[in-house]
């Protein structure tokens, strides 16, 4: 809404907010702003009222959405990445990446993507995209989701074994655009096999 009055004092206010209710009962929060113009040679100040609960709800559900998510990614032991197709850089990796392989974030995004596996995995790797994307760009839904084994490099120089579960994603063109990755630490799980198959041989 818009209330026009002449002026009759210096009135000088930036844009503030406010809450009201309707005639139903119905909470509204609002925004006002005041601004001086000129009306038929008289100077007068228009008062402008805008609606904005919608706006701060959405707000309000993005905010939710977005700690819900930060707790998520930080507190997971799991590490959570984002990978660039085309730069084969990381977009995105989450704080569990320094207990799985001793980098912090900003260490682990200033690297190649590929730095973050062995030799022996980055061709392993290569070669199963090599497999597996001309079929996804072709259509084949089955091959954009992968699970793999991988050993990955630390900073102390040793090797952590993990399980990764990688995602394809398109950008509009229906080009490779992204890979979204879980990466899971299994060294007990490797561990356990080995005793089991060590007990197996001692049969």
């Amino acid at each position: 809404s818009v209330i026009i009055n002449r002026v009759t004092s210096n009135i000088h206010r930036p844009p503030y907010e406010s809450d009201g209710k309707t005639k139903s009962g119905k909470l509204l929060h609002l925004m006002h702003a005041l601004e001086k113009t000129i009306i038929n040679d008289t100077e007068c100040l228009i008062a402008i009222t805008i609606d904005i609960t919608d706006k701060k709800r959405a707000t309000k559900a993005l905010k939710e959405s977005e700690e819900k998510y930060k707790f998520i990614t930080e507190t997971v032991e799991d590490v959570i990445w984002v990978m660039d197709f085309n730069t084969g850089m990381f977009d995105y990796v989450s704080p569990s990446v320094e207990k799985l392989r001793g980098y912090t974030v900003d260490e682990a995004l200033a690297q190649p993507a590929i730095a973050a596996l062995t030799p022996e995995s980055a061709a392993r790797v290569t070669e199963m995209l090599g497999e597996n994307l001309p079929l996804f760009l072709a259509g084949d839904e089955s091959k954009r989701l992968t699970m793999v084994e991988l050993d990955q490099p630390t900073k102390s120089g040793g090797i952590v074994p993990t399980e990764v579960v990688t995602t394809l994603m398109l950008n509009e063109k229906g080009e490779a655009s992204k890979v979204i990755g879980i990466s899971r630490n299994i060294t007990y799980r490797r561990t356990q096999e080995q005793r089991r198959l060590n007990a197996l041989l001692l049969l």
